[in-house]
């Protein structure tokens, strides 16, 4: 995006490139990602999983990014059999907690947490672990089309191991499908 107007702002604007680089080395690029928001992602979602481990609620999800707005961590909890508005609120506390016992303020971060939602695409085997039991529909590649005969398979996930998918069908029967068959999955709750 360029920033000048017409030619004659362009000098400035090259002359600020030096001061525009450390920013950049440093990290406070607005709009960017750095490898410090990573670190402080990963340190998050171990940390806060670990502080909410006996109540229930588990960490599907946390991010931790930086735009024009500022400092934001977005995350998604799950809790058995639903997520409430005193669960986030926990969570949040607990996200507070956390960035403070990084170093962080927790006031100079915007803090969101929700419920995973009901049609979550489920991309990591964390996710098939956690959402065991939870109602799915996948959608095969070509390689699980011929497999299994069908485009897509609904059911139930009863687990996950070795690359390996099972899905309890509403028949009774289970689909075993290995990570290659599956082009997504995702959560598939009937209201």
């Amino acid at each position: 995006m360029r920033l000048w107007r017409s030619p004659a702002a362009k000098p400035l604007w090259d002359g600020l490139k030096p001061l525009r680089m450390a920013i950049r080395a440093n990290g406070e690029e607005m709009g960017g990602e750095t490898l410090d928001d990573n670190a402080l992602t990963n340190a998050l979602v171990l940390d806060v999983d670990a502080r909410l481990s006996g109540t229930g609620i588990r960490m599907v999800a946390c991010a931790v990014s930086r735009s024009k707005h500022g400092k934001e961590v977005h995350a998604s909890i799950l809790k058995k059999p639903a997520v409430s508005h005193d669960d986030c609120v926990l969570a949040t506390v607990h996200i507070q907690e956390a960035l403070r016992a990084h170093g962080d303020d927790p006031d100079g971060f915007t803090i969101s947490v929700s419920s995973p939602g009901l049609t979550r695409v489920l991309r990591t085997e964390r996710e098939y672990a956690l959402f065991v039991g939870a109602p799915v529909i996948v959608f095969l590649t070509p390689e699980g089309e011929a497999l299994m005969q069908c485009a897509e398979v609904t059911g139930t996930i009863e687990g996950y191991a070795d690359d390996t998918a099972t899905i309890r069908r509403a028949d009774g029967t289970a689909a075993t499908l290995p990570r290659t068959a599956v082009r997504s999955m995702k959560l598939h709750y009937d209201i």
